[in-house]
């Protein structure tokens, strides 16, 4: 009896050993090691505010949901490079903003005074209506809102009244725009722990890796034989960050003689500003911004925001050139 229970029992300890070894079924495989640390740690990345300064946080939301012209989309947020939002305005100051342009018209001096006051305070976020306003039938209405729109101008720099009304995502696969449905990010920062960002004070996501410390390799014979052969990265940067360029390589200005005519990304020759001498390496911060000399290290605040675009200047005997520039960037803080 003793070995007939013996027996029962290794046998069911068998088939729970059996069972407790088996794979899971298809569909439920087990969370990598790797997949489970980068699930704790999150998404590291650099957002810029509202007011320009940038902060380095750990994204906690697993995902973005963005709602687009041809329906939801679930963005996974390890895959998201960068975040380009869209202008949003807080609610209690739309409501104030709302409020303060209707008194613009009020029978009452001391009102409209009121509000022209609450208005210039409230600044950025007001523009928007104010300008709206500015089209009012109503003369004083009109005339007060003109008014502010010149003293907010003042204040603010020129780009920063370029109100996007989507937000722009890119990954290593597409860049997408739409909304973001959540009001909010959560995210965590060394000092402050967990917090609930709102995307009305956030302007640019950056995940910490994608513009550091990158590699670029420039082909002249590509990017440096015509003019306007511009070589677009897949590099963006921030208007005010700092943008740090060490380049190395030689360019041959004259393949049909190698060797004779070298050039480094200096260039060669003087050519008095605004020119650039050949075989020199220029760069500029979207398609149609100003070109500015690299050469062979650049260290200076991005003036606008925007793509980086890189170019080998030309051979002036309008020949072809050979050679390479390997470019080596980081992106520093705000």
């Amino acid at each position: 009896m003793r070995y007939v229970l013996s027996c029962a029992i290794l046998g069911l300890v068998l088939v729970l050993g059996s069972a407790l070894a088996d794979p899971p079924p298809v569909g439920r495989e087990p969370v990598k090691e790797k997949e489970k640390e980068k699930l704790a740690q999150g998404t590291l990345a650099d957002l810029t505010l509202g007011d320009g300064s940038t902060v380095r946080v750990t994204m906690v939301s697993e995902s973005v949901e963005l709602e687009t012209k041809y329906g939801k989309l679930t963005i996974p947020a390890a895959d998201i490079h960068r975040i380009e939002f869209a202008f949003r305005i807080p609610d209690e100051v739309s409501k104030k903003v709302a409020a303060a342009v209707k008194r613009l018209g009020d029978l009452e001096f001391e009102k409209r005074e009121a509000a022209s006051k609450e208005l210039r305070e409230i600044g950025l976020h007001a523009y928007p209506a104010v300008e709206e306003a500015s089209k009012s039938p109503d003369a004083e209405v009109a005339k007060r809102a003109a008014a502010l729109l010149g003293e907010i101008r003042e204040k603010v720099a020129a780009e920063d009244l370029i109100f996007p009304k989507t937000d722009r995502v890119q990954t290593a696969e597409f860049t997408v725009t739409g909304r973001i449905l959540s009001p909010a990010l959560r995210a965590k920062t060394a000092y402050f722990g967990e917090a609930d960002l709102k995307l009305a004070d956030l302007r640019v996501f950056n995940a910490a890796g994608e513009t550091h410390n990158r590699k670029l390799i420039v082909d002249a014979a590509k990017n440096g034989s015509v003019a306007n052969q511009w070589l677009e990265t897949a590099i963006t940067v921030d208007r005010g960050a700092t943008l740090r360029l060490t380049v190395s390589g030689q360019v041959d200005l004259w393949p049909q003689e190698p060797g004779k005519y070298m050039t480094t990304p200096k260039g060669v020759g003087n050519v008095p500003p605004p020119g650039f001498s050949a075989g020199s390496l220029v760069g500029k911060i979207g398609e149609n911004g100003a070109m500015f000399l690299i050469g062979d290290k650049y260290d200076g605040k991005a003036a606008a925001s925007g793509k980086l675009y890189l170019h080998i200047i030309p051979s002036h005997w309008g020949c072809p050139s050979t050679g390479t520039y390997e470019v080596k960037m980081s992106r520093g803080e705000r």
